[in-house]
């Protein structure tokens, strides 16, 4: 609107260019908030998988304990220990 000789006068074509900027920016925001929850749940599957990850890694770790406290592992590495190199 503009004040002219008393009067308001009305831009239609201004107001429509901001309603198209504003549709427009509106439009970007919501596809930069799908963006973020693809990326958000894309963080929570990695965590999930790393979480997996260390859990198995834990479980090797122990079974490599339990395997070295063996009786049968000692005689190996003695073996190994006493094996005369060819």
């Amino acid at each position: 609107y503009e004040r002219q000789g008393g009067q308001l006068r009305h831009h239609a074509g201004e107001e429509a260019a901001l309603r198209d900027v504003v549709a427009d920016q509106v439009r970007r925001l919501g596809e930069t908030h799908a963006e973020i929850e693809r990326l958000e749940a894309a963080v929570r599957e990695q965590g999930d998988h790393l979480g997996r990850t260390y859990a198995e890694i834990e479980r090797l770790n122990t079974l490599i304990r339990t395997m070295e406290e063996s009786r049968a592992w000692r005689l190996h590495q003695w073996l190994q220990r006493t094996r005369r190199p060819d």
